[in-house]
């Protein structure tokens, strides 16, 4: 009877002592395998993070080149009006040679959709009224280049007038970028406007033209383009410029009526890079936006590209990984 009493309470202080044992092993290894889960989430979070953020900063290197090659482009084409200018007199300067330098230029830079110069009345050689035609009525010199490399379009009329693109460089003197507008070929572009300086003269006014279609286009076709990964080029005010998923947004302001989308922007132009977890308007969805500033050549103006990430999309791979860790763990303390 002794015996088995003993046995009997081996068993009973065997099982207490297995409870206990499994107890401390559960927490144990239940606290590491959270700690683990949490480490790991944070970590696929942050490595996503900044891959959208790499991918939106090649994205920012690649606009700005769009704009420095058509502001070279520009300056490129006033510089050799102006050598034409000074190499020969008022009445031996040549249009055509300066049409020639205007085509030559836009199909050496195949990011540009035109390409334009316009002179103010007699302000390239003095003769506006020998070349008064129908379509020409001041007889201005004023070439216009665009369309298709192998299928040049050009055009000499004196359509310039009182375009803003035309009147505020000339009347300020200074560079700049206009705001979208649609051109005389019918493309929505955006516009360096500069003026052509000569013998501290203002004479005219050159436009060199960069597609907003086109750089669409160009953001829609980034690996991670979606609906739940999209990309949006804003000015510093919030018109937005380009949409990888909607061309409808293009025209709209995002900033007016949103104070933190403004003040983003006012840090992107500031050079800062910003990063922001809220919920998008448009898709309703709480989303990481990354906001990337686009230096714009011969400006002091910086823009933005704003990077739309669904948070949902940019932690899948990390919660997949969480549950993967939680199920292995959890047959490993079983």
């Amino acid at each position: 009877m002794k015996l088995k009493e003993r046995k009997k309470r081996a068993g009973s202080v065997g099982k207490k002592a297995g409870i206990i044992i499994s107890i401390l092993l559960f927490v144990i290894l239940g606290g590491k395998t959270v700690y683990d889960s949490v480490v790991s989430y944070n970590l696929d979070v942050s490595s996503q993070t900044d891959f959208e953020r790499e991918e939106t900063r090649a994205l920012s290197r690649n606009i700005e080149g769009r704009f420095k090659k058509a502001y070279e482009a520009g300056a490129a084409l006033i510089g050799a009006a102006i050598a034409e200018m000074k190499s020969n007199s008022e009445t031996a300067r040549s249009r055509e040679t300066i049409t020639e330098i205007v085509e030559q230029l836009y199909l050496t830079e195949p990011d540009l959709s035109g390409l334009g110069i316009y002179f103010e009345p007699n302000g390239f050689d003095g003769r506006d009224a020998s070349f008064v035609r129908d379509d020409n009525k001041t007889g201005a010199m004023v070439t216009y280049v665009s369309g298709d490399r192998s299928d040049l379009k050009v055009k000499t009329t004196d359509y310039h007038i009182g375009k803003p693109w035309y009147t505020v460089p000339v009347s300020t003197g200074k560079d700049g970028l206009t705001a979208p507008y649609t051109s005389s070929v019918g493309r929505l572009v955006v516009s360096y406007a500069m003026p052509i300086i000569f013998d501290g003269k203002i004479v005219g006014a050159i436009n060199a033209d960069i597609d907003i279609d086109d750089i669409s286009d160009e953001l829609s076709t980034s690996s991670t383009n979606g609906e739940d990964d999209f990309s949006v080029l804003l000015t510093d005010s919030g018109d937005v410029v380009a949409h990888s998923m909607d061309k409808s947004k293009i025209m709209t302001n995002v900033a007016e009526t949103n104070a933190d989308i403004k003040n983003y922007l006012a840090q992107t132009s500031r050079n800062e890079e910003v990063t922001a977890t809220e919920t998008y308007k448009d898709t309703g969805k709480e989303s990481i936006i990354i906001y990337e500033p686009v230096k714009i050549d011969g400006t002091d103006s910086y823009w933005a590209i704003q990077s739309i990430n669904t948070k949902s999309y940019v932690i899948k791979d990390a919660v997949r990984g969480v549950v993967v860790n939680l199920i292995l763990s959890a047959f490993t303390i079983i």
